[in-house]
């Protein structure tokens, strides 16, 4: 028993020396422990804002950003353009003919045969010269009897006044005699009537005389025309007779002419303006002149005259530009472009065409403000040129108008305002 005892109590030393080696370790345990735990936490936390803060918070602006894009992708798209100011001039290009100052045909007044031909085409000629000659047998020999007329005439009318100065000197004969009786009333009386009767004849003879003499003028002025002579200086731009032609006169119908003469020397140059633009173009104004066969060379002409007149047919003005052209450069016949300038009013602005609407059946536009709203304008058009129209009411520089809008949005109603040649979303 003493045995056990005494085991049972060398053990006990040691079992209280193991317990207090046993707490010291475990106090360093219980302060490493501390530390741990608060990480932990903080971890726990930390991962509770991410799951329960951050990731609502990113999800939930994901979904306002698909959102806004939904929106957006379901807003009217438009291309908007800026209205910008009219300049202070316009130009405008219309097709134009030109002719010759003077041009004309030259028929013969008097038949016959073309004896001398003194031009040819490509010829200048002066004014009074003589371009052919025609021979007038049939007239010839009628000159040749009037001339017989009036030598005939004269002769009667020499015939006439000697009869008459004979009656003259009879009746004074009688009227001198102083016997009572000698000359009787009858006598007297024949003699005055004598007297009468041959001034009568005397003043017929005259008449016969100026008759063949009228009648040898109007000859000669029928063979005056079988010259033919330039009215003005030109040149021959058609020929159509040789010599030996027979040449029918007065047949301007049926008939070339002889010669045509044109003087080129300045132009004139004709254009049809139109309705809209005719009341801006005045006389005085210039011009410009394109060939399209002198390409790179402008002419500068001046507008003459233009038509007090609209042409009902065409709704045109005739207006008449003269050009100078001594170096003879321009044919008449030539089809041009004729560019005029004229000004225009103060305040227009320039709106496409593409940018026009009708609402209510009047001409309006799409305005485009800043807060991407769109607001209808109407239009008051000054003129339309086709791509672009001239506004001057309605609009301001700087508003940015929509285009080609075919499904016209609400009025104020949220726009996308996207690029010309922006994709179209995908459904």
């Amino acid at each position: 028993m003493n045995t056990d005892h005494s085991t049972t109590s060398d053990s006990m030393p040691d079992q209280a020396s193991a317990a207090e080696a046993t707490m010291p370790a475990l106090s360093r345990a219980a302060r490493i422990g501390v530390p741990l735990s608060l990480a932990l936490t903080l971890c726990i936390t930390a991962a509770c804002v991410i799951v329960f803060g951050v990731l609502p918070a990113a999800a939930a602006r994901a979904a306002l950003e698909r959102d806004t894009q939904t929106r957006l992708s379901q807003l009217p798209r438009v291309v908007v353009k800026q209205v910008e100011a009219a300049s202070k001039s316009i130009e405008f290009t219309l097709p134009a003919r030109i002719e010759a100052l003077q041009e004309t045909a030259v028929y013969a007044r008097e038949g016959g045969y073309l004896r001398e031909r003194h031009a040819d085409i490509g010829d200048h000629v002066d004014s009074g010269q003589v371009l052919a000659l025609i021979d007038t047998p049939v007239l010839d020999k009628q000159i040749a009897s009037a001339q017989a007329d009036i030598g005939l005439a004269r002769a009667r009318l020499a015939q006439a006044d000697s009869d008459l100065e004979l009656a003259k000197i009879s009746l004074k004969r009688l009227e001198s005699v102083d016997s009572p009786g000698a000359v009787t009333a009858q006598a007297l009386d024949d003699a005055r009537a004598k007297v009468a009767s041959q001034e009568a004849a005397r003043n017929a003879a005259a008449s016969s005389l100026d008759a063949s003499q009228v009648n040898l003028q109007q000859l000669q002025a029928r063979k005056a025309f079988a010259t033919i002579e330039a009215p003005f200086a030109g040149e021959i731009t058609q020929r159509n007779y040789d010599v030996g032609a027979l040449i029918i006169a007065d047949k301007t119908d049926t008939n070339r002419p002889l010669f045509s003469i044109s003087d080129r020397d300045t132009l004139n140059v004709y254009v049809e303006v139109p309705q809209s633009l005719a009341l801006a173009i005045q006389p005085g104004q210039h011009a410009t002149l394109d060939v399209p066969e002198l390409a790179g060379r402008r002419i500068t002409g001046q507008v003459a005259r233009a038509a007090a007149a609209i042409n009902s047919t065409t709704r045109t003005r005739l207006v008449q530009v003269q050009v100078e052209n001594k170096d003879h450069l321009l044919l008449p016949g030539m089809f041009a472009r004729c560019t005029f300038e004229v000004p225009r009013l103060d305040g227009l602005v320039v709106l496409p065409a593409e940018a026009m609407l009708i609402r209510d059946g009047k001409p309006a536009a799409g305005v485009v403000r800043s807060d991407s709203t769109i607001h209808y304008v109407a239009l008051e058009i000054d003129r339309d040129l086709g791509p672009t129209l001239e506004i001057k009411g309605g609009l301001s520089v700087g508003d940015r108008v929509a285009l080609n809008v075919t499904r016209q949005p609400p009025e104020g109603a949220k726009v996308q305002i996207v690029d010309r040649d922006a994709p179209e979303p995908l459904k």
